[in-house]
């Protein structure tokens, strides 16, 4: 898939609902069961994600900063967060912070492939605004890329998006995980990972969604592995299907008022805020550091 570059994120292409159909298995067995495939879970993430894009857009267009991130565009590349600089700022910065996990695991800001499968740009700009603050996310999580940090991720990225890329990484991707991380991931993560529920965040927005999968897999976890709990949970999360036409899938995604956690995390400028200690901005994002396996 394309990558990025500071000027083009978007590259339309219309599926078929045939192509669709053969695209969402495609990306999903390896994307799904190694979480760490970014080109995967990005394919995958293009082809299942728009009913939820809709709806996000509807909350971002809801508040001015929202209206304004979605004016500007902001892209994260190599030219804003240039490399030199983030290594010359404080060590307890987010700037510096995201040049350290960036610099010690090889990645690049502008490995982040470009969206092929939205509706417009709008849509498309927010998947890549997502994927594009995974990375701070992992910073302010102190989580490492391992298959089992990002399985906890990608479940805090469900709590507070509902995108089902994320929830499909977050259940399917522990199948990878050995029996101790798993008990760790239930014992440790999962408190953790109910702290981003939008509802618990702003109680008087009314945000609600389908029970968490993190009630359905502890369930799992007390059955044992070869039970099919796990799978029982994640057909009633989505269940019925949703059609790719939002007026359909509006009544099963749409909050009775904006997820204002979703707004908070994607609209944060974190490249203008680079210098601000990380501590501060964990407190003012109320995003707390993930346990230590």
């Amino acid at each position: 898939m394309r990558r990025l570059t500071p000027t083009t994120y978007f590259d339309r292409y219309k599926l078929s609902v045939a192509q669709r159909a053969f695209l969402v298995p495609y990306f999903g067995i390896t994307g799904i069961l190694d979480p760490t495939q970014g080109d995967r879970i990005a394919g995958l993430g293009d082809v299942t994600s728009m009913p939820v894009l809709h709806r996000l857009k509807r909350d971002l267009v809801s508040c001015e900063k929202g209206r304004k991130l979605l004016a500007d565009k902001p892209l994260l590349t190599s030219n804003t967060l240039n490399r030199d600089h983030l290594q010359s700022l404080p060590q307890n910065s987010l700037g510096y912070g995201y040049f350290k996990y960036m610099d010690e695991h090889g990645f690049s800001t502008d490995e982040r492939n470009i969206v092929r499968f939205a509706e417009d740009e709008d849509l498309a700009y927010i998947l890549v605004r997502y994927r594009q603050v995974h990375d701070f996310w992992h910073v302010l999580s102190d989580l490492p890329p391992t298959v089992l940090g990002e399985v906890a991720l990608k479940c805090v990225e469900y709590q507070v998006t509902g995108l089902p890329v994320a929830l499909m990484s977050g259940v399917f991707g522990q199948l990878r995980l050995p029996p101790n991380e798993l008990r760790f991931f239930y014992e440790a993560y999962v408190p953790w990972i109910r702290k981003f529920d939008p509802a618990r965040y702003h109680e008087e927005s009314g945000y609600q969604r389908n029970p968490s999968i993190v009630d359905g897999a502890q369930q799992w976890l007390r059955d044992g592995p070869n039970s099919f709990q796990l799978i029982r949970h994640l057909l009633n999360v989505l269940t019925p299907p949703l059609s790719v036409l939002d007026r359909f899938a509006g009544p099963l995604t749409r909050p009775v008022a904006p997820n204002r956690f979703a707004i908070d995390l994607l609209t944060y400028r974190y490249e203008d805020n680079l210098t601000t200690d990380v501590d501060r901005v964990r407190e003012e994002l109320k995003f707390p550091v993930a346990p230590k396996f």
